[in-house]
């Protein structure tokens, strides 16, 4: 996520510059942690930027990617706006900073990991297209928690769907910072049923990529 008190946020510090790193696909770079989870997340990013990929969102230049033992409280991600960097809580970690009340709630240490990957590599491959406004964090935390979803496997799918207790249609009217701000596990759910919704969800994507669709309004 960006700089937004949410579940899964922000902070604003990187890896030291002697920290080891490993080289992922897509010009990803991994520092911090021990080698093991450098390796796994290597592979987390080459899953997440293929499912990104074909879903109209393409990361196209190098991203550095910090893991972390702590961010502020309740924080396991974060991208850093403009600046290529991610900041990730190690799993082992960010267990302690998943709420009770997260749709995510189910997943393993290491599946939850993984799927924050997706979602702050989804924000980076956004931060690319850009948006209308000075900022658009609504559409962006949209995009992110769609693929961070999306990343998931079937069964762990219909987990999430339980636990977010959506068994209506979801409009986009629905949708506002401040409602991400005050409920993100309730936007969470509510992005995912409003996105498997659409007769095709990353087509609905590509025009948000391509500012067609636009959840933000210009503040005065």
């Amino acid at each position: 996520m960006r700089s937004l008190t949410l579940s899964v946020l922000f902070a604003s510090w990187c890896a030291s510059a002697g920290a080891e790193t490993a080289f992922c696909a897509g010009s990803v770079t991994v520092a911090g942690g021990d080698p093991a989870l450098r390796a796994e997340t290597c592979g987390f990013v080459d899953k997440a930027l293929k499912g990104l990929a074909s879903c109209s969102l393409v990361l196209d230049r190098p991203i550095r990617v910090n893991i972390v033992e702590t961010m502020r409280e309740g924080c396991v991600g974060l991208y850093h706006c403009g600046e290529d960097q991610i900041e990730l809580v190690a799993p082992a970690y960010a267990e302690q900073e998943r709420s009770t009340e997260s749709p995510f709630r189910h997943l393993s240490p290491e599946d939850f990991f993984a799927s924050v990957v997706t979602h702050e590599l989804a924000h980076a491959a956004y931060d690319a297209a850009g948006c209308p406004f000075e900022t658009c964090p609504v559409t962006d935390e949209y995009v992110a928690y769609a693929m961070q979803v999306r990343s998931l496997s079937p069964e762990q799918i219909a987990a999430f769907e339980d636990a977010g207790g959506i068994d209506r249609r979801v409009s986009r009217e629905e949708f506002s910072q401040i409602f991400l701000m005050m409920n993100p596990n309730a936007f969470a759910a509510r992005v995912w049923a409003h996105f498997s919704q659409r007769p095709d969800g990353c087509a609905y994507l590509a025009q948000i990529v391509s500012w067609d669709i636009v959840f933000d309004t210009e503040r005065p």
